[in-house]
């Protein structure tokens, strides 16, 4: 695969440095982190190459459903959404 696949410019356009003088990938931080997260730290690693005020606004997206999830306690249902996606989201063939 190219480098515009793997490695694209705006994940690796960081001054962030590891011990050892490596530049550290967005990827090396983000896969550690839950989506959320993950995106929230992904559109503010690149919004000054790629997305601009658009990426912060992403972030500030996907950092205010986090909030809200870890805000608002499950409530208890019947449903399993397991059960419910593979329902939903079974081969139409079966």
């Amino acid at each position: 695969m190219t480098e515009t696949v793997n490695h694209p410019q705006h994940y690796n356009s960081s001054n962030a440095k590891c011990s050892c003088g490596r530049t550290i990938e967005c990827l090396s931080v983000v896969r550690y982190l839950n989506f959320n997260l993950g995106n929230v730290v992904k559109y503010i690693w690149r919004h000054e190459h790629k997305g601009g005020i658009e990426d912060l606004k992403k972030a500030l997206f996907y950092l205010q459903d986090e909030i809200n999830r870890l805000d608002k306690p499950r409530k208890s249902t019947n449903c399993d959404y397991s059960e419910h996606f593979e329902i939903c989201y079974k081969n139409p063939s079966d």
